[in-house]
């Protein structure tokens, strides 16, 4: 690690912080943010049925044709509009 320190404000859960304890606090948090910024990405979903081949291809179709995929918000909205305004 770096020995060029900066001081940043981060919010903690209070029984967190009693867990860490006040002597070790500064070490432990910049101990977590070096972990987290060298974890290694997550390998890439593969479905492993092939029902699931089969919805992966369509998805990935739907996506090279331009299509958008919905977060919840977009699709609460779209069942909404089918079923006429109504929740």
């Amino acid at each position: 690690m770096t020995t060029a320190l900066q001081t940043i404000s981060v919010k903690l859960p209070a029984a967190a912080l009693v867990q860490i304890g006040r002597r070790k606090r500064s070490a432990f948090v910049r101990q977590a943010v070096f972990n987290e910024l060298n974890r290694q990405p997550e390998k890439p979903w593969i479905p492993q049925t092939p029902a699931g081949q089969r919805r992966a291809a369509l998805r990935a179709a739907f996506i090279k044709r331009g299509g958008e995929l919905l977060d919840a918000g977009g699709l609460a909205a779209e069942i909404r509009e089918r079923r006429g305004g109504r929740a």
